[in-house]
Order: structure tokens, then C-alpha cells, then sequence
């Protein structure tokens, strides 16, 4: 049984900060801080927002409903730099990755980091 979209969104965070710092370090960046600076703005609420739009025409239906299901989970407290409905996003962005993580789907993560990094980053 596949966990709830809060969950999902937990592991999938680290699901993409992880492929997005083998990104930049296989770039070659060299220094912490800009390794730092660099995951910093692709792993925001707002940057996964972008994420999801760059990916969600190639997205299964399957894998739209992990999506559904973090975007519909509870929120125990308001988001800071972003709008609930952008939060919400994010965090079906997540719970996508997270689900594909647990189905042991790293080529599909990868495929759809792929995606994403020939865009944003």
C-alpha cells in the first residue's frame, strides 16, 4: 500500500534535492556554497512549480494521481514564501517523486529530472 501524499512529498524532497545536487556537482561545481546556492533555487516551492509544468505533459496517468495526492494532502501550517495553491503544487511534485522512489523507479526519476534540468537548470 503506497503511504499518504504527505509522505510521499517527505521522501520525494530528498528524492530531488539528492538528483539535483549529483546535477550540479556532475557540472562541475566544485564548492559547497555554490553547490548550495545552486540547489537552493532549483528545490523552492516556486522552482518545483516549474518542475511539475515542465513534466506534467509526459506524466502517466498513474503517476498524475501520486501527484493528486500530495497536492490534496493536509497542510499543518501556512507556507512561507509561496501561495498555498503553489505549496500545494510543490508538494505533488514531490509526492510524484517520492511514489516512483518507492516503486524503485529510478530510471523514470531520472527521466523526468532530465527533463526538468534541460530547462531550469
Amino acid at each position: 500500500m503506497m503511504p499518504n501524499g504527505q509522505v510521499l512529498a517527505y521522501l520525494g524532497d530528498v528524492v530531488y534535492e539528492k538528483r539535483v545536487r549529483e546535477h550540479y556537482i556532475h557540472l562541475g561545481y566544485n564548492s559547497v556554497q555554490k553547490i548550495h546556492n545552486a540547489v537552493t533555487q532549483l528545490t523552492m516551492a516556486s522552482a518545483q512549480v516549474e518542475a511539475l509544468k515542465i513534466v506534467q505533459p509526459n506524466l502517466t496517468e498513474e503517476e498524475w494521481q501520486f501527484v493528486l495526492k500530495g497536492r490534496n494532502a493536509k497542510i499543518s501550517k501556512k507556507p512561507k514564501h509561496i501561495d498555498l495553491q503553489g505549496y500545494l503544487l510543490a508538494s505533488g511534485f514531490e509526492s510524484l517523486l517520492g511514489a516512483l522512489a518507492l516503486q524503485g523507479n529510478d530510471a523514470r526519476i531520472d527521466a523526468l529530472c532530465a527533463m526538468i534540468f534541460s530547462q531550469l537548470g
